[in-house]
């Protein structure tokens, strides 16, 4: 089962996903983008509370201009759920330096024999990168723009519903224009 989540304007949420059947496989994708001074308050909850469940949570944040981004990623895992395997994963790229996220990735695991992580990154766009391309004869602008579509692409590329991929896919295009 895959869960796409998509944020380009100012939101609150706090989404909840219960792992209640043993054997359950998901995937949950996000991907946050924001402008002016858009404001991102967001809460993603992974429960796991039958054994063999195993879930891939995977958000890339862009923040330009004065827009902010809160996300908390919360890996719960219940007493006496045996051997889950369970993935945090959540990296920004801030455009400006007025641009902030913060990022709050955590487990909580009462149950033995489970295999559970997160990591969390926030970078600029590399200015080597940048460089390289400039070299090969792009602008600066056009370098950005395939830096952080290479950025969102890991997300974009894991999306498995064909509209949805193409609605995405024309959200960044606007984003990114």
């Amino acid at each position: 089962m895959q869960k796409v989540l998509i944020y380009n304007q100012t939101i609150k949420q706090h989404k909840v996903f219960e792992f209640s059947n043993p054997g359950e496989n998901t995937e949950i994708l996000g991907i946050v983008l924001g402008s002016g001074r858009e404001h991102f308050d967001l809460k993603i909850d992974a429960v796991h509370t039958a054994p063999l469940t195993t879930c891939r949570t995977d958000f890339r944040i862009i923040l330009q201009d004065k827009s902010s981004c809160t996300l908390k990623g919360v890996i719960r895992i219940a007493k006496n759920t045996h051997q889950v395997d369970a993935f945090l994963n959540i990296k920004s790229l801030l455009l400006s330096e007025t641009a902030s996220v913060v990022t709050e990735p955590s487990l909580e695991i009462e149950a033995n024999d489970v295999k559970a992580s997160h990591s969390a990154s926030v970078g600029q766009v590399d200015s080597q990168q940048v460089l390289y391309l400039n070299s090969r004869g792009l602008t600066r602008r056009q370098a950005e723009t395939l830096i952080l579509e290479g950025f969102l692409t890991e997300i974009v590329e894991k999306i498995k519903d064909a509209r949805m991929k193409k609605d995405i896919e024309e959200k960044i295009r606007i984003f990114l224009s």
